[in-house]
């Protein structure tokens, strides 16, 4: 009964083979995915191949990129150069305006040769003496602030302004060269990232901002053009008024006693007629001093005056040219910095 059931049912004998042929090949695909998984593991023969690092760059390809990495620093050579004649421009503008300052002084001491202009001034200097007042100097403030003064801060703001224009466009080639040294990079085969290169020259700019502050100091990062713009008045009205005294001093007659004393009321509060005499301090200003001095006074105070422009301009120029020589110099080192941020990319491809 038995044999006559199995010759009856021969899918039985099929199903088995079907399924035996189907446990082979399940146990063949498992065993290639367990040697791929021993090779990722490092187990079998292809870890060597999963393992290795991207491809290193080619030598070839390595020598390119440093000549692209010189000719941009040289180009950043170039452009700090180009910028520092820029700069020499800027400063030459400013002196051309400074000595049109200069030009005007003589019509504006013009009204200086007028004597009723020069017993002014002499009770000026009088009452500064007198009353420690500085209405001399109040007098230099209206007569040569539009004329002289304001024109001459102009001129030293020329000059200030071409030194901040320098220090951008230092920065601009700066720029310029890191965002080409990471575009070099970026075309480089064989780098995994460029990400370290892009990183080191972006902290480069905060690098540069901090040497320029250690460079100038603090004082000269904290000036400010009011603070300058002070400085400046204070020496101009301070030497002009010098010339002036000195010249009051110089051209005055030793005081007679107490009858020359004794006119010194009327002459301080009225025009100074022929005959009056002011004395002060020792010292004492006739009708005919006055008369002295309208022939000098033009002259001392176009002295004064020029001397203090020129003290200005000297200032100036002194102080932004030593800067800008500061801030080279870190601007100059920077080119070392960039190089050694663009060839770390060589070693990262290794």
């Amino acid at each position: 009964m038995s044999n006559k059931s199995n010759r009856s049912n021969p899918g039985c004998a099929i199903t088995a083979l079907v399924l035996a042929i189907l446990g082979f090949c399940l146990l063949k695909r498992a065993g290639g995915e367990f040697r791929n998984i021993s090779k990722s593991l490092g187990n079998g023969p292809g870890a060597a191949e999963a393992q290795q690092a991207a491809p290193a760059i080619a030598p070839a390809e390595a020598a390119r990129y440093r000549k692209e990495v010189e000719e941009v620093l040289a180009d950043y050579s170039k452009d700090l150069k180009l910028a520092s004649d820029k700069f020499e421009r800027g400063l030459s503008e400013g002196s051309a305006a400074f000595t049109a300052v200069r030009n005007n002084i003589p019509k504006a001491v013009k009204p200086y040769k007028g004597f009723k202009k020069n017993c002014t001034l002499v009770k000026a200097v009088v009452t500064d003496k007198i009353k420690k007042t500085d209405r001399t100097g109040e007098l230099v403030r209206n007569d040569f602030m539009g004329p002289v003064f304001t024109p001459a801060l102009s001129a030293a703001g020329q000059i200030y302004g071409a030194n901040a224009t320098y220090r951008n466009d230092l920065e601009a080639a700066r720029q310029r060269a890191a965002q080409r040294l990471v575009i070099a990079a970026r075309h480089l085969p064989g780098l995994p990232s460029t990400l370290p290169v892009e990183d080191a020259l972006a902290r480069r700019a905060d690098a540069v901002s901090a040497g320029c502050t250690r460079a100038l100091g603090a004082a000269a990062s904290a000036a400010t053009g009011v603070g300058i713009a002070v400085g400046f008045e204070a020496l101009f009205i301070s030497q002009t008024v010098r010339a002036i005294v000195n010249l009051c001093v110089r051209t005055s007659a030793k005081a007679a006693g107490k009858a020359a004393a004794s006119t010194v009321a009327p002459a301080a509060d009225g025009p100074l007629p022929i005959g009056d005499i002011i004395a002060v301090g020792g010292f004492a200003w006739t009708a005919w001093d006055v008369h002295h001095m309208t022939k000098k006074m033009p002259k001392e105070m176009q002295k004064g005056l020029t001397e203090a422009v020129d003290k200005i301009e000297a200032d100036t120029l002194a102080e932004v040219r030593g800067n800008a020589r500061k801030v080279l110099d870190v601007y100059r080192a920077e080119e070392a910095a960039m190089r050694h941020a663009a060839y770390a990319a060589l070693e990262t491809g290794k």
